[in-house]
């Protein structure tokens, strides 16, 4: 999986890659998913009992007034994406010449620094 950043205030981009875990109702994992159901606000645990996202908005207001999940058990509509960065490319596009940085995980998982030609 690979996100690309931009930040035109400071001039940066960041192209990050690594891999990405879902985690839904299926998976082993559900502590890390139960606890960040838990830490969302009631409003935001709401939105899950929504109507789906991007289909045509229907008249019918009740659908967004559903009643307040509990904090126990997340709802299947729930997931929760765990991205795990492996390689980070940083160029910083201020200054002449730009500056540009590779970052890569060793094998005890630190982080090991390469500049390079932009």
């Amino acid at each position: 999986m690979k996100f690309v950043g931009i930040s035109p205030k400071t001039r940066e981009q960041f192209r990050i890659s690594g891999n990405l875990t879902i985690i839904d109702e299926t998976h082993h994992n559900q502590r890390s998913r139960l606890t960040v159901w838990q830490n969302l606000s009631d409003s935001a645990r709401q939105q899950f009992t929504w109507p789906y996202p991007g289909k045509h908005l229907t008249e019918n207001q009740q659908d967004f007034c559903q009643d307040i999940p509990s904090n126990h058990q997340p709802l299947s509509s729930f997931i929760l994406l765990l991205f795990n960065p492996e390689k980070v490319d940083h160029l910083e596009l201020r200054g002449h010449p730009h500056q540009r940085d590779f970052y890569s995980l060793d094998n005890d998982k630190n982080w090991i620094r390469q500049a390079v030609n932009p």
